[in-house]
């Protein structure tokens, strides 16, 4: 509007000597309305308006009405300037060495961004106060026995493990997805949490997560058999997810009348937590060494102590 304006005035005015008294009543509004625009620029105070009245001063250097308004918010508007270019430059020094705004700028670094992640959830299910581990079980209320606890299902799992990482990279363009199809000629297999990123350069960057309750009776065999061989033939990144629940709160609810829970019968012919973390590790080393891919293993304790 104020370009506008503008143009039309030096229209007006270049052309001034050719037009009757009813077009300079015409010029008279004009220079009426630019000075209720100049009046509200410098009152306004901010620092588009201070924009504003820069830009007029440049365009109509001739005019003293708009020189006048400039020379009164002068000083007001550098020192704005300066203000927030010293705020850019600070809150850009906070995210350059803010590592949870950091650059992902490969695979590599996203896997380890999410083991980051997945230590912030431990830390959380470690807590002795209000522990969120106890989403994951079920309460079984007994009189005689007191409270009893048996594992929710995988699938509860896998869901509570996406909702930390998307809470954990929120705003970070990394996104998480559940229960998606991989196409692996002639199969068509689920898998359980699909990563997606984009780095600086908007290259697409993708990690594969399987899912495991510490029960399944393939535990120590779907790394290589569905999370390698069948998922990663899309990705040469993959993260083997263990949940670790067999603790003595479980096996209170199995040793009940009449209480039986089939997991927990396969699970004690496992491995204790500490065998099965040292298994899963070597497991992806040798994996990723045999395979050229990288392999990584990460187990979550929810053990009720």
């Amino acid at each position: 509007m104020i370009n506008s304006l503008i143009r039309r005035r030096k229209s007006l005015e270049s052309n001034f000597s050719n037009y009757e008294a009813s077009n300079r009543s015409l010029e008279y509004q004009i220079q009426d309305l630019m000075e209720s625009i100049l009046y509200w620029l410098k009152t306004k105070g901010d620092i588009l308006s201070f924009k504003e009245l820069y830009n007029l001063k440049n365009m109509l250097p001739n005019n003293k009405d708009v020189q006048d308004a400039w020379n009164s918010v002068e000083e007001l508007y550098l020192k704005s300037e300066s203000d927030r270019h010293k705020f850019e430059i600070f809150d850009l020094k906070s995210i350059i060495h803010d590592d949870e705004f950091s650059i992902i700028r490969s695979e590599e670094q996203l896997m380890e961004v999410i083991f980051e992640a997945l230590d912030d959830l431990q830390s959380r299910l470690n807590q002795k106060e209000c522990s969120i581990k106890y989403l994951l079980w079920n309460v079984v209320k007994n009189k005689e026995k007191g409270d009893m606890f048996i594992p929710k299902d995988e699938s509860s799992l896998s869901d509570f493990i996406k909702w930390h990482l998307d809470t954990y990279f929120y705003n970070r363009r990394i996104h998480f997805n559940r229960e998606v199809h991989i196409s692996t000629f002639p199969e068509r297999n689920i898998l359980d949490i699909k990563c997606q990123g984009y780095n600086d350069n908007n290259k697409n960057m993708e990690v594969y997560i399987e899912v495991k309750g510490s029960w399944n009776s393939h535990l120590l065999k779907s790394m290589e058999s569905q999370l390698l061989n069948k998922y990663m033939q899309k990705s040469p990144y993959g993260l083997y997810i263990v949940g670790w629940f067999l603790c003595d709160a479980w096996k209170k609810y199995s040793d009940s009348d009449g209480k039986i829970d089939s997991r927990f019968e396969t699970h004690v012919k496992k491995k204790s937590f500490e065998q099965a973390k040292e298994e899963l590790d070597k497991q992806a080393v040798e994996l990723s060494v045999a395979s050229g891919k990288q392999v990584r293993a990460y187990i979550l304790d929810f053990r009720l102590n």
